[in-house]
């Protein structure tokens, strides 16, 4: 498990959210020999659903997110992103 700070500017908390999850996805991608399986927490069902739909994506955040995921399944990396509920007591939340 690791956590990851990185100032997203200006935006609201669904930007902050697509700009964390885009990040935990591209550090995976420099750390491919230390995993097999990852879980991403996140406690924005919409983040989760905007990048996890069909639908076009209205960011290219989302549409980074997108790429990564579909990068890391084609390299046989199972991603799992997880709804979590917020302030529940999970550390880093």
């Amino acid at each position: 498990m690791f956590s990851f700070y990185v100032p997203v500017g200006r935006g609201t908390a669904f930007d902050g959210e697509i700009a964390a999850i885009r990040t935990a996805l591209s550090q995976l991608q420099c750390h491919l020999e230390k995993f097999t399986r990852a879980v991403i927490l996140c406690d924005s069902r919409a983040a989760l659903l905007a990048i996890v739909s069909n639908n076009n994506p209205k960011t290219q955040d989302i549409l980074d997110c997108r790429y990564h995921f579909e990068n890391l399944a084609s390299l046989e990396k199972t991603i799992v992103l997880q709804w979590v509920p917020a302030h529940c007591g999970v550390s880093g939340n």
